[in-house]
């Protein structure tokens, strides 16, 4: 069951970095495009895609997390150190549902999400991941 869970774990993490570091790219590049206007449609659907893996992946991740710590611990009380990785884990995993939730907002009212925002949302998922990671490294080394 570990090694299932480990394995889930960072598929999640490669799937969820990989949706980010996309949409995050993509934005920026629409934003400072010099032909002003709505990106082709290839470059919408693809962010459509990323915006729906992204929110699949923190949510799998936070649930093969909460598995690995239950089977290797037993508990969540397990230290300073995984209260700090979950509050990192915590910042990331809201602002992506936030995100989330602004595109698809964006989406039913007909007009494109505010990419500016959203950029700057990236950083702070981008805060949370770091965060939870380096801990994570130095929790579980």
């Amino acid at each position: 069951m570990l090694y299932v869970l480990k394995f889930i774990h960072i598929f999640a993490l490669v799937f969820g970095a990989g949706s980010g570091i996309t949409n995050g790219i993509l934005a920026s590049r629409i934003i400072r495009n010099p032909n002003p206007g709505p990106p082709p449609e290839m470059v919408v659907a693809l962010m459509k895609t990323m915006g729906k893996i992204g929110p699949i992946a923190m949510i799998l991740l936070w649930l093969s997390g909460l598995g690995l710590v239950f089977v290797e611990y037993g508990t969540l009380d397990i230290g300073l150190l995984f209260y700090l990785k979950l509050a990192g884990a915590t910042l990331a995993l809201v602002t992506v549902l936030y995100i989330a939730r602004m595109a698809m907002q964006a989406e039913a009212a007909g007009v494109p999400p505010d990419l500016k925002k959203i950029k700057r949302l990236s950083h702070v998922v981008w805060l949370g991941v770091i965060t939870a990671v380096t801990f994570a490294i130095v929790m579980f080394n």
